[in-house]
């Protein structure tokens, strides 16, 4: 019974029905979605980007949420912009926030590199999109401890996106998840064939951050077990020997090198 109701709930989510759909299978609103909603759009909020400081800005944004719970997302998204704009003046790093090909892997470290659809969603909500670039940053970081590299159209490109989608999800709510997750993809300029699956992957990866319930809160542990729910489900794609098309894969604890 509890299997059955993990796919009734896993189709739920990736079909991406109404709220009222997931309360009729016992999920509620909060784990769905924040209830705190950006009503102020902050233009030109994405020019502040300091790759060097992205994580200094993420820590202090992240002690103001905890000291000051019942602030608005305005609010919050207030105070993200004054911290982006102390440090973006300041002098590059010398060891700076990881860069890699934008076409190649997860969402990019440099604004240069956020296409326009990402650029917009960020001035929309400046807290939500410096978290979206964090959890891409989390999300290669732990994709190489864990494969020893970030891997391209396999099973660590698909543990990838599913990171990436857990992490955003938990810490976003899962329309700003999709909507920064589906603006990257769409403009990435890869393949069909490889958008397919890092959609899929990603769609997965939100899903089952809601069935477990992810919050902003939730631990690192129990979200790094949650990846790993995902990653063992069965449910992923990557290419097939050929390259010629996507097949559902069942990862298995000897594919992780840690």
């Amino acid at each position: 019974m509890k299997k059955m109701f993990l796919v009734l709930a896993l189709i739920l989510v990736v079909a991406a029905l109404p709220v009222t759909a997931f309360a009729s299978k016992g999920l509620t609103e909060t784990q769905l979605e924040s209830t705190k909603v950006a009503t102020k759009h902050f233009s030109g909020a994405s020019n502040l980007i300091n790759d060097s400081y992205i994580k200094d800005v993420f820590n202090e944004v992240k002690r103001f949420e905890l000291l000051n719970p019942n602030s608005s997302q305005d609010q919050r998204n207030e105070y993200t912009v004054s911290v982006l704009r102390k440090y973006a003046a300041l002098p590059e790093k010398s060891s700076q926030f990881t860069t890699y090909s934008y076409s190649s892997w997860l969402p990019p470290s440099v604004k240069g590199d956020l296409n326009a659809s990402e650029l917009a969603l960020f001035d929309s909500d400046p807290t939500r999109g410096l978290k979206a670039l964090v959890a891409g940053q989390e999300a290669l970081d732990y994709t190489l401890y864990k494969f020893g590299s970030q891997g391209h159209n396999n099973r660590a490109d698909a543990f990838r996106h599913v990171t990436w989608n857990v992490w955003m999800t938990a810490w976003c709510g899962t329309t700003f998840a999709a909507n920064w997750s589906s603006a990257h993809e769409n403009n990435s300029g890869n393949p069909q064939l490889e958008k397919d699956m890092d959609t899929w992957n990603n769609n997965y990866g939100r899903a089952y951050a809601v069935i477990a319930g992810l919050t902003e809160n939730s631990s690192v542990n129990t979200t790094r077990a949650t990846i790993n729910t995902a990653y063992f489900s069965g449910n992923l794609k990557t290419f097939n020997s050929t390259g010629t098309a996507l097949v559902q894969f069942t990862g298995v604890q000897s594919d992780y090198v840690n």
